[in-house]
This record gives C-alpha cells, structure tokens and sequence, in this order.
C-alpha cells in the first residue's frame, strides 16, 4: 500500500496547488488550511484517474477533539512521473461546512462519503 500522503509532504509548497473557479470564501479558508492538510490529514482511499499517472485521494483532518467539531474532508489530484515521482498536488475539493457544503464530525463518516464517490482503500 502506497503512503500517498508521504509523497505529498516531499513536495515544495510551490507544487502543491488549491483550484478553484469561481474563487470563494471557503478556498480562502483551503488555503488557510492546506498546511494542516498535507501535514496531518489521514487518507481514507484513492482512485486512479489516469493509469500509473494520475491519482485522487480524499483526505480527512480533525480540527477539534469535541464530538460537535466538524473536521474537513478533501480531495487531491497526485500527478506523477512514469517512474512514480510525485510532480504536483492540486487540492480540487475542500468541505468544511461552509457555504453548504457536507460536513463531517468524524472520520467514519467521512470515509463513508468518499467510499460512495468511488475511493477505495490503499
């Protein structure tokens, strides 16, 4: 099993990048984040996108150790090398709870989430 996010945390901050079109408050608040995020977010799977290139993960961090603390669950697009070397990380999707986006107090739920948009373990 590949250590996804080790491979993100190998990167220089100036390739991992935060997409979003229209810019809104909630990416203001994936930027304020996305240290935390590389640092301390677990995985909870992955999808290939394009084969041995292109991988999505999801990722969950904890904010708070309250039951009633929503955490923030997200997704990476990892592009590679062919030989495997992480080039750059682009964070597409950031829910916080914010702006309606889904919120999630706990890991279980979040993994239940990304499982149903089609991440698997790895």
């Amino acid at each position: 099993m590949r250590d996804w996010m080790a491979d993100i945390k190998q990167l220089p901050i100036e390739n991992i990048y935060v997409q979003h079109e229209p810019f809104t408050p909630r990416y203001s608040n994936a930027l304020i984040y996305l240290r935390k995020l590389v640092h301390f977010g677990d995985c909870l799977g992955f999808r290939e996108v394009i084969q041995n290139t292109t991988i999505e993960i999801a990722v969950w961090l904890e904010l708070g150790t309250k039951r009633r603390t929503p955490g923030i669950y997200c997704c990476f697009r990892l592009t590679y090398t062919p030989e495997m070397h992480l080039r750059i990380a682009v964070l597409f999707c950031f829910y916080d709870g914010t702006e309606k986006s889904p919120i999630f107090y706990n890991k279980d739920s979040a993994t239940v989430y990304a499982r149903n948009e089609g991440f698997r373990n790895g």
